[in-house]
């Protein structure tokens, strides 16, 4: 899975925690407390059947894998790894939110 998410080059766009490049799509470390792992698995599938003007790749396009190395090329088995992988970096809370007066003091 950790190989699928590099391969795919995922945080160059769901940078939020893992590089310090602009974010352009959302955090996936919040996956886990807001998507489901049906509609993930889904989305990974075809994101424009869900979101037709997403930027978001369709990496299995005709039910065929990009990447024939990890996992025998099984889509199926890329999708479920792929899947498990962004709900098991996810965290079980959302982050506390900043009140002004602690960003002030830290100024």
């Amino acid at each position: 899975a950790k190989a699928l998410f590099e391969d795919y080059a995922c945080a160059s766009c769901h940078a939020g925690g893992f590089n310090r490049d602009e974010q352009l799509a959302p955090n996936l470390h919040h996956a886990k407390m807001r998507l489901r792992t049906s509609w993930i698995k889904k989305w990974l599938r075809n994101p424009m059947e869900i979101l037709p003007y997403t930027n978001m790749p369709n990496f299995w396009e005709d039910g065929e894998s990009q990447n024939e190395d990890i996992l025998g090329g099984d889509p199926e088995k890329q999708i479920n790894a792929l899947t498990k992988y962004i709900l098991e970096i996810g965290s079980n809370q959302y982050a506390k939110p900043w009140r002004r007066t602690e960003w002030v003091t830290q100024q």
